[in-house]
């Protein structure tokens, strides 16, 4: 969110000096995240997954009551048709059970604070389950020869 203006100025080897008109332009504003990295962890036994996330270091953890999570399989869907997920800690996890096989989903977290503001992040992301009645049918081969 910073104007700025830019003039080139080229000197050939020649000596001859050219220079161009001024152009301003103006960065677009980039929206802040609270949220500084998050984890999707699957189980092959169970259609359900974990989510782990962590905030930013600037964050106040002291000052953080809970995350709303939305979850939807339609990035573009209209906010209020988003399945949204009250966490009441500050830990920054939450399990999601019931999920469909083979499905992307996509995961939205704002950060609820102590005085009642709601920190939204801009960012969405994005997660595909795996085919959990394929994985539990055909366990995972073994790879280390000393476990036979």
């Amino acid at each position: 969110n910073t104007e700025y203006e830019l003039e080139i100025k080229t000197q050939l080897d020649s000596g001859l000096i050219s220079e161009s008109a001024k152009f301003s332009f103006r960065t677009p504003q980039v929206d802040y995240n609270p949220i500084d990295k998050v984890d999707i962890l699957s189980s092959h036994d169970v259609n359900s997954i974990q989510i782990q996330w962590l905030l930013k270091s600037e964050i106040d953890k002291s000052q953080v009551v809970g995350y709303d999570v939305y979850l939807n399989e339609d990035q573009d869907a209209p906010t209020h048709t988003w399945r949204r997920l009250y966490v009441e800690n500050v830990e920054g996890n939450l399990a999601i059970p019931g999920l469909q096989s083979t499905t992307s989903y996509y995961v939205k977290i704002d950060v609820r604070m102590r005085d009642g503001r709601v920190v939204k992040s801009p960012t969405t992301y994005k997660f595909t389950t795996v085919d959990w009645r394929h994985l539990s049918h055909r366990p995972y081969p073994r790879t280390n020869p000393f476990l036979h």
